[in-house]
Protein backbone atom coordinates (compact mmCIF):
# COMPACT_ATOMS: atom_id res chain seq x y z
CA UNK A 1 0.00 0.00 0.00
CA UNK A 2 2.94 2.37 0.38
CA UNK A 3 6.01 2.52 -0.86
CA UNK A 4 9.58 2.09 0.94
CA UNK A 5 10.32 5.40 -0.23
CA UNK A 6 7.19 7.28 1.11
CA UNK A 7 7.64 10.24 2.83
CA UNK A 8 4.56 8.99 5.23
CA UNK A 9 5.54 5.73 5.82
CA UNK A 10 9.25 7.01 6.68
CA UNK A 11 7.90 9.48 9.08
CA UNK A 12 5.94 6.96 11.26
CA UNK A 13 9.33 4.74 11.13
CA UNK A 14 10.97 7.25 13.01
CA UNK A 15 8.05 7.34 15.19
CA UNK A 16 7.62 3.65 15.82
CA UNK A 17 11.65 3.72 16.54
CA UNK A 18 11.86 5.83 18.76
CA UNK A 19 12.09 5.25 22.60
CA UNK A 20 9.45 7.30 24.15
CA UNK A 21 7.10 5.30 21.25
CA UNK A 22 7.62 2.57 23.57
CA UNK A 23 7.13 4.28 26.69
CA UNK A 24 4.32 5.50 25.79
CA UNK A 25 2.69 2.28 24.67
CA UNK A 26 3.62 1.03 28.37
CA UNK A 27 1.98 3.90 29.54
CA UNK A 28 -1.18 2.84 27.88
CA UNK A 29 -1.06 -0.71 28.51
CA UNK A 30 -0.64 0.21 32.33
CA UNK A 31 -3.69 2.89 32.37
CA UNK A 32 -5.68 -0.05 30.35
CA UNK A 33 -5.24 -2.70 33.30
CA UNK A 34 -6.04 -0.07 35.98
CA UNK A 35 -9.36 0.20 34.63
CA UNK A 36 -10.11 -3.00 33.66
CA UNK A 37 -9.44 -3.73 37.33
CA UNK A 38 -11.93 -0.70 38.44
CA UNK A 39 -14.20 -1.45 36.28
CA UNK A 40 -17.09 -4.17 38.26
CA UNK A 41 -19.97 -5.36 36.74
CA UNK A 42 -22.18 -4.67 39.83
CA UNK A 43 -22.18 -1.14 39.29
CA UNK A 44 -24.73 0.67 38.27
CA UNK A 45 -24.54 1.44 34.43
CA UNK A 46 -25.78 4.69 34.41
CA UNK A 47 -23.85 6.07 37.30
CA UNK A 48 -21.17 8.97 36.27
CA UNK A 49 -18.37 6.62 37.56
CA UNK A 50 -19.52 3.68 35.44
CA UNK A 51 -20.18 5.91 32.01
CA UNK A 52 -16.87 7.91 32.85
CA UNK A 53 -14.69 4.02 33.19
CA UNK A 54 -16.04 3.52 29.55
CA UNK A 55 -15.38 6.81 27.98
CA UNK A 56 -11.62 6.19 29.54
CA UNK A 57 -11.97 2.49 27.65
CA UNK A 58 -12.92 3.97 24.40
CA UNK A 59 -10.16 6.38 24.66
CA UNK A 60 -7.63 3.46 25.46
CA UNK A 61 -8.92 1.49 22.46
CA UNK A 62 -9.16 4.39 20.06
CA UNK A 63 -4.99 5.02 21.10
CA UNK A 64 -4.39 0.88 20.87
CA UNK A 65 -6.22 1.06 17.02
CA UNK A 66 -4.16 4.29 16.35
CA UNK A 67 -0.29 2.48 17.22
CA UNK A 68 -2.16 -0.87 14.99
CA UNK A 69 -2.39 1.38 12.28
CA UNK A 70 0.59 3.01 12.57
CA UNK A 71 2.72 -0.23 12.71
CA UNK A 72 0.62 -1.57 9.62
CA UNK A 73 1.32 0.71 7.73
CA UNK A 74 5.19 0.65 8.76
CA UNK A 75 5.85 -3.03 8.63
CA UNK A 76 2.86 -4.28 6.33
CA UNK A 77 0.18 -6.12 7.23
CA UNK A 78 0.63 -9.87 6.46
CA UNK A 79 2.35 -10.13 2.74
CA UNK A 80 5.11 -8.15 3.06
CA UNK A 81 8.04 -10.61 4.20
CA UNK A 82 8.97 -11.43 7.73
CA UNK A 83 8.51 -7.86 8.95
CA UNK A 84 5.17 -7.60 8.19
CA UNK A 85 2.82 -6.91 11.46
CA UNK A 86 0.62 -10.18 11.51
CA UNK A 87 3.71 -12.62 11.27
CA UNK A 88 4.66 -12.49 14.95
CA UNK A 89 2.67 -14.41 17.29
CA UNK A 90 2.62 -11.52 19.73
CA UNK A 91 1.41 -8.99 17.01
CA UNK A 92 -1.78 -11.86 16.87
CA UNK A 93 -2.30 -12.00 19.97
CA UNK A 94 -2.35 -7.66 20.05
CA UNK A 95 -4.64 -7.83 16.95
CA UNK A 96 -7.31 -10.02 18.70
CA UNK A 97 -7.52 -7.91 21.69
CA UNK A 98 -7.93 -4.81 19.63
CA UNK A 99 -10.83 -6.49 17.49
CA UNK A 100 -12.54 -7.49 20.78
CA UNK A 101 -12.05 -3.90 22.43
CA UNK A 102 -13.57 -2.74 19.29
CA UNK A 103 -16.99 -4.53 19.65
CA UNK A 104 -18.15 -1.77 21.37
CA UNK A 105 -17.64 0.63 19.02
CA UNK A 106 -20.13 -0.81 16.81
CA UNK A 107 -23.16 1.55 16.24
CA UNK A 108 -26.60 0.12 17.84
CA UNK A 109 -24.50 -2.74 19.81
CA UNK A 110 -25.18 -2.75 23.84
CA UNK A 111 -23.55 -4.93 25.96
CA UNK A 112 -26.75 -6.03 28.00
CA UNK A 113 -28.49 -6.72 25.40
CA UNK A 114 -26.39 -9.90 23.54
CA UNK A 115 -24.75 -12.53 25.96
CA UNK A 116 -21.94 -13.08 22.87
CA UNK A 117 -20.91 -9.95 22.99
CA UNK A 118 -20.84 -10.14 26.96
CA UNK A 119 -18.40 -13.86 26.36
CA UNK A 120 -16.23 -11.38 23.56
CA UNK A 121 -15.70 -8.60 25.64
CA UNK A 122 -14.38 -11.06 28.43
CA UNK A 123 -11.29 -11.23 25.86
CA UNK A 124 -10.57 -7.46 27.43
CA UNK A 125 -8.56 -9.34 30.18
CA UNK A 126 -5.99 -10.37 27.82
CA UNK A 127 -4.72 -6.95 27.89
CA UNK A 128 -2.27 -6.99 29.93
CA UNK A 129 -0.63 -9.51 27.89
CA UNK A 130 0.32 -7.10 25.49
CA UNK A 131 3.89 -5.94 28.18
CA UNK A 132 4.88 -9.88 27.44
CA UNK A 133 5.64 -8.66 24.27
CA UNK A 134 7.39 -5.52 25.24
CA UNK A 135 10.13 -7.17 27.61
CA UNK A 136 12.39 -9.36 26.07
CA UNK A 137 12.86 -11.86 29.79
CA UNK A 138 9.22 -11.83 30.21
CA UNK A 139 8.58 -12.82 26.55
CA UNK A 140 11.26 -15.89 27.15
CA UNK A 141 9.27 -17.12 30.01
CA UNK A 142 6.26 -17.07 28.11
CA UNK A 143 7.51 -18.81 25.31
CA UNK A 144 8.91 -21.00 27.57
CA UNK A 145 6.13 -22.58 29.20
CA UNK A 146 4.68 -23.18 25.37
CA UNK A 147 7.12 -24.88 24.58
CA UNK A 148 8.05 -27.09 27.51
CA UNK A 149 4.20 -28.46 26.25
CA UNK A 150 5.12 -31.30 24.62
CA UNK A 151 8.17 -32.29 27.38
CA UNK A 152 4.91 -32.37 29.77
CA UNK A 153 3.07 -35.03 28.24
CA UNK A 154 6.12 -37.09 28.58
CA UNK A 155 6.54 -36.45 32.26
CA UNK A 156 2.67 -36.65 32.72
CA UNK A 157 2.69 -39.72 31.37
CA UNK A 158 5.56 -40.96 34.06
CA UNK A 159 3.06 -39.17 36.67
CA UNK A 160 -0.03 -40.92 35.85
CA UNK A 161 2.03 -44.38 35.80
CA UNK A 162 3.40 -43.85 39.33
CA UNK A 163 0.13 -42.70 40.40
CA UNK A 164 -1.46 -45.52 39.00
CA UNK A 165 1.05 -47.83 41.07
CA UNK A 166 0.92 -46.40 44.15
CA UNK A 167 -3.18 -46.12 43.55
CA UNK A 168 -3.37 -50.33 43.31
CA UNK A 169 -1.06 -50.43 46.35
CA UNK A 170 -3.13 -48.60 48.67
CA UNK A 171 -6.05 -49.83 47.37
CA UNK A 172 -4.67 -53.22 48.44
CA UNK A 173 -3.57 -51.84 51.74
CA UNK A 174 -6.06 -49.88 53.01
CA UNK A 175 -9.66 -50.60 51.43
CA UNK A 176 -12.53 -49.92 53.13
CA UNK A 177 -10.45 -49.56 56.27
CA UNK A 178 -9.99 -45.54 56.37
CA UNK A 179 -14.12 -45.18 57.73
CA UNK A 180 -14.40 -44.63 61.75
CA UNK A 181 -17.02 -43.80 64.19
CA UNK A 182 -18.52 -39.99 64.85
CA UNK A 183 -18.38 -40.36 68.08
CA UNK A 184 -20.60 -37.16 68.93
CA UNK A 185 -23.76 -38.89 70.59
CA UNK A 186 -21.17 -41.69 71.68
CA UNK A 187 -21.03 -42.22 75.61
CA UNK A 188 -17.07 -41.59 76.75
CA UNK A 189 -17.51 -45.36 78.72
CA UNK A 190 -18.78 -47.09 75.82
CA UNK A 191 -16.21 -48.70 74.02
CA UNK A 192 -16.47 -48.89 70.31
CA UNK A 193 -14.40 -51.69 68.20
CA UNK A 194 -16.85 -52.06 65.41
CA UNK A 195 -19.34 -50.41 63.42
CA UNK A 196 -21.88 -52.28 64.76
CA UNK A 197 -20.74 -51.14 68.28
CA UNK A 198 -20.94 -47.61 66.89
CA UNK A 199 -24.60 -47.70 65.79
CA UNK A 200 -25.63 -49.59 68.92
CA UNK A 201 -24.01 -46.71 70.87
CA UNK A 202 -25.90 -44.07 68.98
CA UNK A 203 -22.64 -43.07 66.93
CA UNK A 204 -22.68 -42.56 62.76
CA UNK A 205 -19.74 -44.97 60.63
CA UNK A 206 -18.11 -42.60 58.27
CA UNK A 207 -16.01 -43.08 55.53
CA UNK A 208 -13.95 -40.04 54.52
CA UNK A 209 -13.76 -38.50 50.79
CA UNK A 210 -9.88 -39.45 51.23
CA UNK A 211 -9.80 -42.92 51.02
CA UNK A 212 -8.72 -46.16 49.11
CA UNK A 213 -12.08 -48.00 48.68
CA UNK A 214 -11.12 -48.04 44.21
CA UNK A 215 -8.74 -47.43 42.54
CA UNK A 216 -10.08 -44.25 40.88
CA UNK A 217 -10.58 -42.67 44.62
CA UNK A 218 -7.73 -43.68 45.32
CA UNK A 219 -5.45 -42.31 42.73
CA UNK A 220 -7.88 -38.58 43.37
CA UNK A 221 -6.12 -39.02 46.77
CA UNK A 222 -2.95 -39.59 46.42
CA UNK A 223 -3.35 -36.79 43.38
CA UNK A 224 -4.40 -34.53 46.57
CA UNK A 225 -1.20 -35.66 48.42
CA UNK A 226 0.97 -34.86 45.71
CA UNK A 227 -0.18 -30.66 46.71
CA UNK A 228 0.88 -31.37 50.03
CA UNK A 229 -2.39 -30.49 51.23
CA UNK A 230 -2.93 -32.68 54.33
CA UNK A 231 -0.53 -35.61 53.25
CA UNK A 232 0.10 -36.31 56.99
CA UNK A 233 -3.75 -36.78 57.79
CA UNK A 234 -3.80 -38.95 55.44
CA UNK A 235 -0.64 -40.81 56.69
CA UNK A 236 -1.67 -41.39 60.68
CA UNK A 237 -5.55 -42.13 58.68
CA UNK A 238 -3.50 -45.40 57.07
CA UNK A 239 -1.26 -45.75 60.60
CA UNK A 240 -4.58 -46.23 62.29
CA UNK A 241 -5.79 -48.26 60.01
CA UNK A 242 -7.39 -51.50 61.32
CA UNK A 243 -9.71 -53.25 59.18
CA UNK A 244 -13.28 -53.40 57.41
CA UNK A 245 -16.14 -52.42 59.54
CA UNK A 246 -13.19 -52.22 62.16
CA UNK A 247 -12.76 -48.69 64.83
CA UNK A 248 -9.48 -47.78 64.26
CA UNK A 249 -6.76 -48.00 66.54
CA UNK A 250 -3.63 -45.51 67.09
CA UNK A 251 -0.45 -46.63 65.47
CA UNK A 252 -1.82 -50.11 64.22
CA UNK A 253 0.32 -50.37 61.19
CA UNK A 254 3.44 -48.03 61.50
CA UNK A 255 5.53 -49.76 58.85
CA UNK A 256 3.18 -48.36 56.18
CA UNK A 257 4.66 -44.76 57.30
CA UNK A 258 7.13 -45.52 54.02
CA UNK A 259 4.61 -46.27 51.46
CA UNK A 260 3.63 -42.46 51.96
CA UNK A 261 7.02 -41.21 52.93
CA UNK A 262 8.14 -43.09 49.05
CA UNK A 263 5.40 -41.66 47.58
CA UNK A 264 5.64 -38.73 48.75
CA UNK A 265 9.93 -38.48 47.74
CA UNK A 266 8.78 -40.08 43.94
CA UNK A 267 5.41 -37.99 42.67
CA UNK A 268 6.00 -34.87 44.82
CA UNK A 269 9.34 -34.30 45.18
CA UNK A 270 11.42 -35.82 42.38
CA UNK A 271 8.74 -35.88 39.38
CA UNK A 272 7.29 -32.30 40.17
CA UNK A 273 11.28 -31.27 40.06
CA UNK A 274 11.65 -32.45 36.99
CA UNK A 275 8.87 -30.56 35.85
CA UNK A 276 10.72 -27.33 37.39
CA UNK A 277 13.56 -28.70 35.70
CA UNK A 278 12.22 -28.93 31.74
CA UNK A 279 10.77 -25.34 32.11
CA UNK A 280 14.07 -24.14 33.44
CA UNK A 281 16.19 -26.19 30.19
CA UNK A 282 13.48 -24.53 28.09
CA UNK A 283 14.72 -21.12 28.92
CA UNK A 284 17.87 -21.07 29.00
CA UNK A 285 17.26 -22.28 25.38
CA UNK A 286 14.82 -19.67 24.03
CA UNK A 287 17.32 -17.65 25.56
CA UNK A 288 20.00 -18.53 23.35
CA UNK A 289 17.67 -18.37 20.19
CA UNK A 290 17.30 -14.81 21.26
CA UNK A 291 20.52 -13.94 21.82
CA UNK A 292 21.49 -15.83 18.44
CA UNK A 293 24.09 -17.55 20.71
CA UNK A 294 22.49 -21.22 20.15
CA UNK A 295 24.75 -21.56 16.83
CA UNK A 296 28.24 -20.88 18.68
CA UNK A 297 30.53 -23.13 20.05
CA UNK A 298 31.83 -23.55 23.76
CA UNK A 299 35.17 -22.21 22.92
CA UNK A 300 33.13 -19.09 21.01
CA UNK A 301 30.66 -18.54 24.08
CA UNK A 302 33.92 -18.22 26.29
CA UNK A 303 35.97 -16.05 23.76
CA UNK A 304 32.60 -13.58 23.60
CA UNK A 305 32.12 -13.57 27.30
CA UNK A 306 35.82 -12.58 27.62
CA UNK A 307 35.57 -9.73 25.19
CA UNK A 308 32.16 -8.49 26.65
CA UNK A 309 34.00 -8.75 30.23
CA UNK A 310 37.04 -6.23 28.82
CA UNK A 311 35.27 -3.90 27.12
CA UNK A 312 32.92 -3.41 30.50
CA UNK A 313 36.47 -2.96 32.22
CA UNK A 314 37.51 0.59 32.31
CA UNK A 315 41.45 1.43 33.61
CA UNK A 316 41.74 2.67 37.35
CA UNK A 317 42.89 6.35 37.80
CA UNK A 318 45.35 6.70 40.30
CA UNK A 319 46.65 10.22 41.26
CA UNK A 320 49.72 10.21 42.69
CA UNK A 321 50.90 13.07 45.18
CA UNK A 322 54.21 13.55 47.39
CA UNK A 323 52.61 11.89 50.17
CA UNK A 324 53.12 8.87 50.94
CA UNK A 325 50.26 8.01 53.53
CA UNK A 326 47.78 9.52 50.56
CA UNK A 327 49.22 7.43 48.00
CA UNK A 328 48.92 4.35 50.52
CA UNK A 329 45.08 5.11 51.06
Amino acid sequence: MFSTENRLRKQLHKIVQHDYFDYSILFLIFVSTCLLILSNPLNDPESHYTRNLLILDRIMTGLFIFECVIKVIVDGFACNGPTSYLVSNWNKVDFLIILVAGVGWIPGVKETESHVLKVIRMFRVLRPLRLVNRFPHMRIAVESVFQSVPKFVNLLMIFVLMLLLFSILGTTFFKGKFAACHKQNVGKNFEVKTSWDCYDAGGEWINPSANFDNTLTAMLTLFTAVTSEGWTNLMWNGVDAVGINLEPQRSTNPHLILYFLIFMAICSIIILNLFVGVVIDTNATEKEKLLNTNQLTLLQLEYSDTLTKCYQTYPAIIFKTNNKCKDAL
